[in-house]
């Protein structure tokens, strides 16, 4: 988020004060968010895809429970990637995070 803040006040001149950067920067983040957060600065491939997707998963969790509403990772995939059964998660696992899918693109 400091990130994002910085972004906001260098590129758009926003008043962000400096103490709310500096606060964020302090503030310990789980390491799942920091891959997440590093994944989205280079070529996606399955080590970057994967922490994104569990953090995005993570984040919609405790916003679920507030509603008793939460699923798994593996239900989550299913219903991300709109797979009528479990069973075609494997499949659907290897079209999107496989080697030849991040090969057609390298």
């Amino acid at each position: 988020m400091e990130h994002a803040l910085a972004y906001l006040r260098e590129t758009f001149e926003a008043p962000v004060p400096d103490p709310a950067v500096a606060e964020l920067a302090a503030t310990p983040r789980p390491l799942v968010e920091r891959l997440a957060f590093r994944s989205g600065m280079g070529h996606p491939n399955p080590l970057r895809v994967l922490p994104t997707l569990w953090e995005r998963h993570r984040r919609l969790s405790i916003l679920a429970r507030e509603d008793d509403a939460s699923v798994s990772f593996v239900e989550f995939l299913q219903q991300r990637w709109g797979l009528d059964r479990l069973s075609q998660l494997p499949a659907a696992a290897l079209r999107r995070l496989g080697p030849a899918q991040w090969r057609r693109r390298a």
